[in-house]
This record gives C-alpha cells, sequence and structure tokens, in this order.
C-alpha cells in the first residue's frame, strides 16, 4: 500500500484574521494522521481512528458522515474503502484534526478511485469536506494539512506582493513555503474541546457590531506576523517570542482565549518561555510555546498543572516529547 499521510497545524500567527483576507503562518505537523489500512469496498466509504474514537461511515449520522457522502460524490468513479489510521494529535484541539482527516480521506478515495490528483487538487477537494466541519474555512487548514513545512498563506493570490528578504517557494498560488526552519516548540492541551465553527462566528459576530475595532486587532495580528516572521529569519528568538505575546493580547482582545489558555500562558512564561499564545480558534484548545533550551522545564510546568504537552516542530511531535 502506497503511504497515505496528512499534517496536522499549528498557527504561529493569523488565526480568524485569516478568514477576512490576512495572512497566517502556520507550521504543520507532520505525519498527524496516518492511514494503517485501506480495504476496498463495493462503494462504501468508511473511516476508522481508534485514537479519537472514530468510526463512521457514509451512512453515519453527524458531520463526518456527511463528509463522506460529499466526497463520494466529489471524486470521479465508485470505488470504495474503509480506511484505519493512527493519530498523534488530538481530536478539537485547534491542531486541524478535520483537515487532517479530510486530507487522508481524499488521498485514500482517489487512490481506490485510480483518480492522480496533485496536492493542489488534494487540498481544493479537503476543503469543500472542511465546510461541512467548519462552514467557512479559511483554507488554511487543508493547506496545511496536504503541504506541510512552514507555510505563509492568504486567501487571494500572491502577486507580486509576497515578502522580501524571505526564502520562499510558491506552493499555490496563495500559498508560500518559507524556507527557514521552525524552532521546537511546546505544545499544551487545554483539555477543553470547543467548536471551530463557532468560535469563527463569534468572531464574525464581534466584527459586525464593531468592524473598526476588530479590524484594528486584525491588523495588529498582521503586525505580529511579519515582526515573528522577520525574527525567525535572523535568529531572534526573543523578538519571535515578543510577536507571539503581542499577538496572544490581540487574540484574548477578541474573547477568544479561556481561565485554561490564560493558566498555561502564566504556567509557559514562568517556566521559561520567551513567548506563548493560543493556537487554532480559541475558547480552548491549545497554547504554542517558544522556549529555547527551556522546552523540557515548560513541558514540565503544563504537567504539572495538568495538562497534557508535546514538542513540535516541522518534523512533528517527538516521541520523548509526547505526553
Amino acid at each position: 500500500m502506497r503511504r497515505i499521510h496528512a499534517h496536522g497545524k499549528a498557527i504561529l500567527f493569523g488565526e480568524h484574521a485569516v478568514v477576512y483576507g490576512h495572512p497566517a503562518l502556520a507550521l504543520g505537523i507532520e505525519d498527524a494522521v496516518v492511514a494503517r489500512a485501506v480495504r476496498p469496498t463495493a462503494g462504501r466509504l468508511g473511516i476508522s481512528v481508534p485514537g479519537w474514537g472514530l468510526d463512521a461511515d457514509q451512512d453515519s449520522p453527524g458531520t463526518v458522515g456527511e463528509a463522506l457522502r460529499r466526497l463520494a460524490a466529489l471524486l470521479p468513479g465508485d470505488a470504495g474503502c474503509e480506511v484505519e489510521a493512527e493519530a498523534s494529535i488530538p481530536m478539537g484541539a485547534g491542531l486541524g484534526s478535520s483537515a487532517a482527516l479530510a486530507v487522508l480521506m481524499v488521498r485514500a478515495v482517489a487512490e481506490a478511485r485510480g483518480a492522480a490528483l496533485d496536492d493542489d487538487r488534494v487540498r481544493a477537494a479537503a476543503n469543500e469536506l472542511e465546510k461541512v466541519f467548519h462552514g467557512n474555512p479559511s483554507g488554511l487548514d487543508g493547506t496545511v494539512a496536504t503541504f506541510g513545512g512552514l507555510c505563509l498563506f492568504r486567501k487571494a493570490p500572491w502577486d507580486g506582493d509576497a515578502p522580501s528578504g524571505v526564502p520562499l517557494r510558491l506552493l499555490a498560488p496563495n500559498v508560500l513555503r518559507v524556507a527557514w526552519p521552525a524552532p521546537p516548540l511546546v505544545i499544551g492541551h487545554s483539555g477543553v474541546r470547543r467548536s471551530t465553527a463557532s468560535m469563527v462566528a463569534r468572531v464574525g459576530r464581534l466584527r459586525e457590531a464593531d468592524p473598526t475595532r476588530v479590524d484594528g486587532l486584525f491588523a495588529t495580528m498582521g503586525t505580529c506576523l511579519w515582526k515573528g516572521l522577520d525574527a525567525l529569519g535572523r535568529g531572534d528568538h526573543a523578538g519571535l517570542g515578543k510577536a507571539m505575546n503581542a499577538c496572544q493580547e490581540a487574540l484574548a482582545a477578541l474573547s477568544l482565549s479561556c481561565p485554561e489558555i490564560d493558566r498555561m500562558m502564566d504556567l509557559a512564561l514562568a517556566a521559561g518561555a520567551l513567548g506563548a499564545k493560543l493556537t487554532g480558534g480559541g475558547g480552548g484548545g491549545c497554547v504554542l510555546a517558544l522556549a529555547p533550551g527551556r522546552e523540557q522545564d515548560v513541558l514540565e510546568a503544563f504537567r504539572r498543572g495538568g495538562f497534557d504537552a508535546f514538542l513540535v516542530g516541522v518534523h512533528g511531535p517527538t516521541v520523548e516529547g509526547k505526553g
């Protein structure tokens, strides 16, 4: 069997703002979901991820069943398959689990039906499934789930206005691969489940009520992104951490934090992190912490505080750091 996999994602800068056309910088968590078995069927599509307690097919109720029905109609052919997969990220934690699942299923069904899809067509199909899960996805999650690495993404094409002085490779009209390596990050899971769709809708309501204030916060987050990217290129970890902290302040001003995230921020910074912020939809989910040389201290602080935690870089969760 050809290896079928998909990446998770950790957003460094730009969550929520990306929905409204602003850029976002996200890190792929390699091999977040990997197919362990793909069995052919006579047209039926099914997915099982024991680590997530997920076992569904296209006749199942709920969003996964609906996504599988949409996928069955989306790709040419009528062959089916049952996929059993292993996950290395938690579900519903803001790490792109639904997009990773969508990309995995698109790749598995395309292979079962003999459809040759390049990565850009994979992510386009996965984004259609993401609409089932999140209503109005920006496309960021499906992009990082497909391509991995460190991606600079926005909804509109990069048409002659890509940042200068940054080693970039165009992966798709609106996706740039940043060649700089990302430093190891500690990810702590708050344990609070939340719906990305509901958080996107909340920000949408805030923007309708006060567009000047919310757009101003989006602009602040954009400034954080460019300062953080510049610091990353210069190897300035303190500058990158400062940009992360400022971005968290903007996200908190959008009412996207929660007591658990606030507690994790305090734990990370007290343990030596240079910067920390929520990642993903907010209201729960995960916190990223930048703590070069102090990663184990932050890991232990999170765990003593009752939170699961692991280390991550471009190449995925580390075995020794995973909780």
